[in-house]
């Protein structure tokens, strides 16, 4: 079963429903879903294909022109996608799709970066009609002759490919195919057929692009990044920064960092990749972040966090004049048509029981959480402190981050969320904000999802 909670003003969680589920509501237009991606105004359902809810912006694709295959990654103005074989692709505001091409890091025994620019641009031939990008540019690569015109233009002598109804045939392609970076008028050795690079993950902001490679080399934008000395296995993308994880569980952050996000200690900005140094030493096993906030799972289930915290986005009590967040919406009554609260207990500001609605039930206290927690007051944390809201005999599984608020999956199958909640995307039954995490009136959460001002679960 999948459930959803938060905004609902574009009905992108349940149809002719309340602006605002402030009660895990099950989503009726979708019964299961692989991978779910959160924009503010819709959300995209990976199931047999991929299926969009809520407000349909004008430059989205269509729903056929999204191969099932693909790994999108959305914002709430843009949607691009890994193909089949492993390229990126934009859908333009000229509604078609557009390869991109990327820099090359290249090997040197100097500390710098060497990049292998790649800027060549051509229209897809007019008599290529029906050819898909990735049939086109292979064909490019097995059967073109390149010819060196001023040094940066290529003329393509004969074309084939395989027709496929869901790709558009006139968007303009950004190939991949290098220019002579030699001044001397000789063709360079590089300047030969390369295959394309194959990408295995991307994440997207209206004004960022952060992917991954197969070879694990981390691309900001079109620029690929030196993150320490092994493999990129995981990346991370916020308002203003961004995250990487190694294959040795080392984390490295860039970016903007005034709000902490960066987690070095120090409220700065940096364009190159800094590891987090206070997490050295630990394996952690993945990375989440949300919009000025961050986290990282270690591979014992222990959760660092550090950013910004003005809805207590972090775990911890969040210092304000007033108990509420300066988000919190006005007097909410809850009109979730069909909410799925089971019987489950969260714990209150004060750390006695009560239901996700905010029904008192008593004063004993959850087992499951640590009577000996940390409750320093938070604002800004500029670098990472151990969450140790739950005892140690209860580990995390997984962490997921919308823009201001949080959600943790225990091992027990319970899932508890933290932060802003002027949209009910914590899932509680209220708009109120937490101090600490509470638990979400579900059991046998399997998955979970967060991104802008919802929450996704999927139960067992």
């Amino acid at each position: 079963m999948i459930c959803g909670c938060g905004n609902n003003i574009s009905q992108q969680l349940f149809i002719n429903g309340p602006q605002v589920l402030c009660c895990p509501t099950k989503v009726t237009e979708v019964t299961k879903a692989n991978e779910v991606q959160i924009a503010f105004s819709y959300i995209l359902w990976r199931t047999e294909f991929w299926r969009l809810t809520g407000y349909k912006a004008r430059n989205s694709p269509p729903y056929d022109a999204i191969h099932p295959d693909w790994k999108v990654a959305v914002s709430e103005n843009r949607i691009a996608a890994i193909t089949e074989r492993g390229s990126v692709v934009l859908w333009d505001k000229e509604n078609r799709w557009r390869m991109l091409t990327f820099q090359t890091l290249l090997q040197s025994n100097s500390q710098g970066q060497d990049l292998e620019k790649r800027d060549d641009s051509f229209q897809l031939p007019k008599d290529c009609e029906g050819e898909t990008v990735e049939s086109h540019i292979q064909t490019v690569h097995d059967k073109v002759k390149m010819e060196s015109v001023n040094k940066n233009h290529c003329e393509c002598k004969s074309v084939q490919g395989h027709s496929l109804k869901h790709i558009p045939s006139d968007f303009m392609l950004i190939s991949d195919i290098p220019s002579s970076s030699s001044t001397s008028g000789e063709k360079n050795s590089q300047e030969t057929e390369q295959p394309q690079k194959s990408f295995q993950k991307l994440l997207i902001e209206d004004n960022a692009l952060l992917a991954i490679d197969i070879d694990g080399v981390a691309y900001s934008s079109n620029i690929p990044m030196q993150v320490g000395r092994q493999q990129v296995s995981e990346i991370a993308l916020g308002k203003e920064h961004c995250m990487a994880l190694t294959k040795d569980g080392e984390v490295y952050t860039w970016g903007g960092g005034m709000r902490g996000q960066l987690g070095t200690g120090v409220l700065h900005f940096s364009d190159v990749p800094l590891q987090v140094e206070n997490l050295h030493g630990l394996f952690i096993k993945s990375i989440s972040c949300g919009g000025w906030h961050s986290t990282a799972l270690s591979d014992s289930g222990d959760v660092y966090v550090w950013g910004w915290n003005e809805s207590g986005q972090l775990g911890y009590p969040f210092k304000t004049k007033e108990k509420r967040s300066l988000y919190i919406s006005l007097d909410h009554h809850c009109q979730c048509p069909e909410p799925v609260c089971q019987e489950v207990t969260s714990c209150s500001v004060d750390g006695t029981l009560s239901k996700a609605t905010g029904v008192e039930i008593g004063v004993e206290k959850d087992k499951r959480i640590n009577p000996e927690r940390s409750k320093d007051v938070l604002n800004v944390q500029a670098s990472p402190k151990l969450l140790n809201f739950w005892v140690e005999s209860y580990s995390l599984t997984d962490i997921a981050c919308g823009d201001q608020h949080t959600l943790f999956l225990l091992d027990d199958g319970s899932v508890w969320s933290v932060g802003m909640n002027k949209y009910g995307q914590l899932g509680l039954g209220h708009t109120e904000c937490f101090e600490e995490p509470a638990e979400v009136p579900l059991k046998n959460v399997t998955k979970i999802f967060a991104g802008g001002w919802n929450s996704i679960f999927v139960t067992s």
